[in-house]
Formats: C-alpha cells, sequence, structure tokens
C-alpha cells in the first residue's frame, strides 16, 4: 500500500496563478487524494520529479492535477508504468510545459499516449450547480472541474458522465501499459 505522491512547488504555483474557475482550490484538490490514502491507511511518500520512482517500493504513484510536465518525466512515467507501477493522474495533468505555457497541440498532448485516451474539452459548473458521474455503480456529484474524454489505444472506461450534455461520455479512464495501469 506505499503510496508515492508526487510534488513539484512551480506545479503548485501555476495552478494558483491560472485557477481557471474561482472554485478551483488547488490545495482543497491535493488534500483530498491526501485524506483519502490516509484514510486507507497507505503510508505516503512525497517524491520529487528527480527522485526515484521505485516500483517495489512504491506500487502506487498519485500525481494530481500534475499541470507542468516534459518529455523525460513522461519517459520516467512511462518506465515506471511499464515496470508495474500504477499511475494515478487527475484534471488539469499535462496541461502545460515546464514555462507554465500551454501546449500548441491538443489538450494535454503529450500524456494522451500514457493515459489511453483524449481530453476533448473540459467544464466547470457554477457553484449552484452540480452534476454526477456513476462509478462502480454509485453516483458521484462534481461541479469545479469535469474532464470528458475519448478511449483509445485499449484503454478501459471506468466512469462516465450521468447527466447534463456529456452523459453517457467517459470521466475515467484506465490504461494497461507493460505490466502497470495509468489511470486518468
Amino acid at each position: 500500500r506505499n503510496t508515492a505522491f508526487l510534488w513539484k512547488q512551480d506545479n503548485l504555483m501555476s495552478l494558483e496563478t491560472v485557477k481557471l474557475s474561482q472554485q478551483w482550490d488547488t490545495w482543497d484538490h491535493y488534500y483530498t487524494y491526501y485524506q483519502k490514502l490516509k484514510t486507507m491507511g497507505c503510508p505516503v511518500t512525497f517524491l520529487n520529479e528527480s527522485d526515484s520512482f521505485d516500483v517495489q517500493k512504491y506500487p502506487f504513484m498519485v500525481a494530481p492535477a500534475y499541470e507542468m510536465v516534459d518529455s523525460d518525466l513522461i519517459q520516467k512515467w512511462r518506465k515506471y508504468v511499464s515496470e508495474g507501477g500504477n499511475l494515478i493522474l487527475t484534471v488539469r495533468s499535462g496541461m502545460k510545459d515546464n514555462h507554465s505555457h500551454l501546449w500548441e497541440a491538443p489538450l494535454q498532448q503529450p500524456i494522451l499516449d500514457l493515459i489511453g485516451g483524449r481530453i476533448d474539452y473540459f467544464d466547470q459548473l457554477s457553484p449552484d450547480d452540480e452534476a454526477h458521474v456513476n462509478y462502480d455503480g454509485k453516483k458521484y456529484a462534481w461541479n469545479v472541474w469535469a474532464d470528458i474524454l475519448t478511449i483509445e489505444s485499449g484503454a478501459e472506461i471506468r466512469a462516465t458522465h450521468s447527466d447534463q450534455f456529456y452523459a453517457g461520455k467517459p470521466c475515467v479512464i484506465k490504461n494497461k501499459v507493460g505490466k502497470g495501469t495509468v489511470h486518468y
């Protein structure tokens, strides 16, 4: 159950500088994942990109809203997953380069092959509105941020939007890469 939590201060600053919504709270997003891991009794170690992504030591790695990426990090993720690691990426991951600039390409282009799909678009609702997703037979509410996905390269749909005009569209996908998996 040992879990690595990938951390980059520049990423945090970029997310806080360009929130794209008054409702977006980077700290709350990070803390939600950290809190759920601790609730499950998982030992959590914070890692930097320069640390070893040791699959034996950390079979799971969470990188919430890991917006700023480069080819070296993506290759390191790919190696980690290929060797049996389980990588969890969330909304906004892979949106920008390390200078906090959007890619001159489709949304999150550098990670699309890794996640096994594409991000068609994202949406945010007003604070008074609520939409839902279906995951493992349960319904969960959202209104801060949602990605609308299309699967490719054999990825598996894990959750779908259940209402609004994107009903039925994937919002969580799982991709098998080598011996491991990537959840987005």
